[in-house]
């Protein structure tokens, strides 16, 4: 008698596990309709504070919906070759009621964050637990339907800022 493969395994339990990770009826939450407004092409212009503040640098973000419509997937920073800088993935857990984002930086700098959405002031919120003493937030508010203001700060478990960045982002399509 034959085992499974790893592969064919895996795909079984993934399967099994789908119904946890989509929910009861498997249709897409609510909640993603606030992330949709982050997808698209987005000229975004940055100013990092602390350590030490330095001129203003633009790049472009990429933002899509995958994965059945559950996910916005997200790169930028692109090189001269197209390749992007970071990668970062947004969704809603259903099971846990929270938005949660993960970023990933070509230097391995990775982060795992939960966060909220406030519809009257139109804001997600994003905290990251700390880790090695450090933890993090990221705000994202929307001034309308085309540009958004972000702040990301970092802090030591003294409160000190380490990290500060603020920036504005306009949808190019």
């Amino acid at each position: 008698m034959r085992c499974l493969t790893p592969m064919p395994a895996f795909l079984v339990v993934a399967v099994l596990m789908q119904s946890n990770v989509r929910g009861q009826d498997g249709d897409t939450p609510p909640e993603i309709k606030a992330l949709e407004r982050l997808v698209g092409t987005w000229k975004v212009e940055q100013i990092v504070k602390v350590p030490k503040e330095n001129g203003p640098t633009k790049l472009d973000v990429k933002r899509e919906l995958v994965l059945g419509g559950r996910f916005v997937q997200e790169a930028g920073g692109f090189d001269d070759k197209g390749k992007p800088g970071f990668a970062g993935m947004y969704t809603y857990d259903s099971n846990r009621k929270t938005y949660r984002y993960w970023l990933f930086v070509s230097g391995g700098f990775y982060n795992e964050s939960t966060g909220t959405w406030d519809e009257q002031n139109q804001t997600f919120t994003f905290t990251s637990k700390p880790a090695d003493g450090v933890a993090g937030a990221i705000t994202i508010r929307f001034l309308d339907e085309t540009t958004f203001v972000h702040s990301i700060i970092s802090r030591d478990s003294g409160g000190k800022i380490l990290y500060h960045q603020e920036g504005k982002s306009v949808r190019q399509e």
